[in-house]
């Protein structure tokens, strides 16, 4: 028995890796249809799931802004905003709130969705990576570092610019903030 626990953990964590990959797809079809109806232009800044919500059921919202692994666990059920980080840049680097589509190079390679946390929150909380913006610039007085953080398997899903969604090892992954 005491060998078929840790399996059994692991099986357990790679289902609830492929909700949460399944919901950041939800999201990318979200994005898609948000900017079909908005001449190719990327959600603005500002309550970015908020602006996703027409297009997505009552029932939807409440699940894919959820990741199995950590609200309810170390993230509270009641703060839906955190666990996913939309790509909103900062500085020299543009990212793709407010921005049309088509001025964006290479979306297949750059991150629109990461999933984040603080260390705070224990598991997936991300240590690695250089800050991007004050300590303070985000929501929540949360600092972001664009780096893939350790929720699933000492990795987590990432939402591209093209729609694609896939799962990364916590090191610098090859897809750019800069879009």
């Amino acid at each position: 028995a005491a060998m078929l626990l840790p399996a059994l953990a692991r099986a357990r964590e790679k289902a609830r890796q492929t909700v949460c990959l399944s919901n950041l797809r939800e999201i990318g079809l979200a994005f898609e249809m948000y900017r079909n109806d908005w001449d190719d232009f990327y959600v603005p800044q500002a309550n970015w799931k908020t602006y996703l919500w027409q297009y997505v059921s009552a029932e939807q919202r409440n699940r894919i802004c959820f990741c199995p692994s950590r609200h309810g666990k170390t993230i509270a059920r009641s703060q839906w905003f955190w666990g996913q980080g939309y790509n909103i840049g900062y500085g020299a680097y543009p990212g793709f709130a407010g921005r049309r589509g088509g001025t964006i190079r290479n979306p297949s390679r750059k991150i629109l969705i990461a999933e984040w946390g603080r260390a705070s929150d224990g598991r997936g909380g991300c240590s690695a990576g250089p800050p991007v913006g004050p300590a303070g610039f985000f929501h929540g007085d949360g600092t972001c570092y664009w780096a893939v953080c350790r929720v699933h398997a000492g990795g987590s899903n990432l939402l591209f610019g093209d729609g694609h969604a896939a799962w990364r090892r916590r090191r610098p992954t090859r897809g750019s903030l800069e879009a």
